[in-house]
């Protein structure tokens, strides 16, 4: 499970512990689901940062709907995980307005190719996955093709200040690095836009 702020960072048993950060630049007014796959798992977990929430560690820019890239919106998240590989393909985007038809949109993007790995009895620094979208979506993107890229690399100084002051009790020499691998980082890849229609989808309850 995710660990809330405070609580004291015990891997346990036999489990492991990985913090990383999930940011985010550009067109921002969706609530975001990155997709979390692990050894075993059949069902992936999911990591949200919801759009204008109040526990972003890292807000943007003040401006709601898009954020520079030397701003990006995120936050840290520390799990509690057993040992072995874990993999982020997927995330996918949820709004209730802008889209095509106003009435709000799904944005997806998948086959990314980020790995972590998570080591028993230890607390390991995976670094930062960051989706650097472009500055306005394109809702035609499932017709005409529409790219991003993303980064995945270590962002100690900004990432472990977070860390200290979210989990003073966590020593800081007793964290292990082992960045976080992205396959595919840097390069443009598709993003698709499905467009949400008054009557498509009944509301929620």
């Amino acid at each position: 499970g995710e660990f809330g702020a405070g609580e004291p960072i015990q891997p346990g048993g036999d489990a492991g512990v990985a913090v990383l950060s999930i940011t985010r630049s550009g067109w921002r007014d969706f609530d975001l689901n990155v997709e979390l796959l692990g050894p075993n798992w059949t069902v992936p977990r999911p990591i949200q940062l919801f759009a204008r929430s109040r526990s972003r560690d890292w807000p943007g820019d003040a401006e709601s709907d898009v954020t520079r890239p030397e701003s990006p919106e995120g936050r840290l998240v520390v799990l509690r995980l057993v040992p072995g590989t874990y993999r982020i393909e997927r995330w996918s985007g949820t709004s209730r307005v802008g889209g095509s038809w106003g009435d709000g949109y799904e944005v997806v993007g998948q086959e990314l190719g980020v790995s972590f790995q998570v080591e028993r009895g230890a607390v390991t620094y995976a670094g930062n996955l960051n989706l650097a979208l472009p500055a306005q979506l394109n809702y035609q993107a499932n017709l005409m093709p529409s790219t991003y890229q993303y980064e995945a690399k270590p962002q100690p100084e900004r990432d472990l200040a977070v860390l200290r002051a979210k989990y003073p009790g966590l020593a800081a020499e007793r964290l292990r690095t082992e960045p976080i691998q992205g396959r595919r980082a840097g390069e443009p890849l598709r993003y698709y836009v499905y467009n949400y229609k008054a009557g498509d989808i009944p509301e929620p309850p």
